[in-house]
């Protein structure tokens, strides 16, 4: 008897274990499963696109659905489901309804749909608040505060009529235009998308170099640095030489997360690059194992390193 519970009990926890890191991607695709793939298939549904059964399984159905909604926004068609498809999805369902149908006063705690439309309209914005759960705890509040803060607002965390009004008001103004771009001076906007950067590098860990490889299914290191790009509306040049006469040149004891880190390898100038992501350390798709973190001061890389660029700023 106490075999079968500890063996229950382990099952259990591996089963939410796997489901939180799930929820924790920044990009979703075939074969994943868990509440963020679950959200996705509603969200698809809602808008017209049919998924097959909400299962939070990324399946056939509904890789198929996200093709067929990338094809319709002229997005990436990949079935991979990134920031750009993301910010797209939630501007298509905002458009549908722009106006927030909750009223009264919404604040830390509190649970249901006019949470969940909360969380989706801060979200279409380009502000973080985790998974669209309905629930309004830590995460959502510190959006809802950064929004306020942003807008001019009395800072509280709490969502009241002047609240609403501003973000309603912020919601009738989305256009077609990329999240970078609301309030290019913003920093709050600003370091929203080098997170969103850094956190859709690091979900690619492990995919690997693939010569001229621009797909999940492998990748080059200038195509891994566009690819990443890409899925968070930035478009760059394709090349490593390209990339590497854009953006603000940065010292390298300046670094910031997000920045471009160029190497010369087998040939003059810039032909190898990737994303500095902090701790002195940058990922970047290595021939020899794919996308991975390295740092800085690598025997091989260190003498090799020629210079930074800022393209987010």
């Amino acid at each position: 008897m106490n075999k079968t519970v500890k063996i229950c009990t382990f099952l259990v926890l591996t089963l939410m274990i796997f489901t939180s890191s799930v929820s924790a991607q920044s990009i979703l695709s075939f074969g994943m499963r868990g509440n963020s793939v679950n959200e996705l298939q509603r969200d698809l549904s809602s808008i017209g696109y049919s998924v097959g059964p909400i299962d939070s399984i990324f399946g056939n159905q509904t890789r198929q659905a996200v093709t067929r909604f990338q094809r319709d926004n002229s997005l990436s068609v990949d079935g991979v489901a990134g920031p750009q498809t993301f910010a797209t999805l939630k501007r298509k369902i905002s458009t549908n309804n722009q106006t927030p149908s909750y009223t009264g006063l919404i604040r830390h705690g509190m649970r249901g749909e006019p949470v969940r439309e909360l969380q989706y309209n801060l979200k279409t914005l380009g502000y973080s608040v985790g998974v669209v759960d309905g629930i309004f705890g830590n995460i959502t509040r510190q959006s809802v505060i950064a929004f306020q803060r942003d807008n001019g607002l009395t800072v509280d965390g709490v969502v009241g009529p002047q609240t609403i009004n501003v973000l309603q008001t912020k919601l009738n103004g989305v256009s077609n235009s990329t999240i970078i771009n609301r309030g290019s001076n913003n920093s709050s906007s600003i370091q929203s998308t080098i997170n969103n950067v850094i956190s859709t590098s690091k979900s690619l860990i492990g995919i690997p170099y693939l010569n001229a490889g621009t797909t999940p299914t492998g990748f080059d290191c200038s195509g891994f640095t566009q690819y990443v790009m890409k899925q968070n509306g930035i478009t760059i040049p394709r090349t490593a030489a390209q990339q590497y006469t854009i953006g603000t040149p940065v010292n390298r004891g300046d670094l910031k997360l997000g920045d471009f880190v160029f190497f010369t390898t087998y040939t003059s100038g810039a032909s190898h690059l990737g994303i500095y992501v902090g701790n002195n350390s940058f990922i970047h798709s290595s021939s020899s194992v794919g996308v991975t973190i390295t740092n800085l001061d690598n025997s091989y890389w260190n003498p090799r390193y020629i210079g930074a660029r800022r393209i987010i700023k």
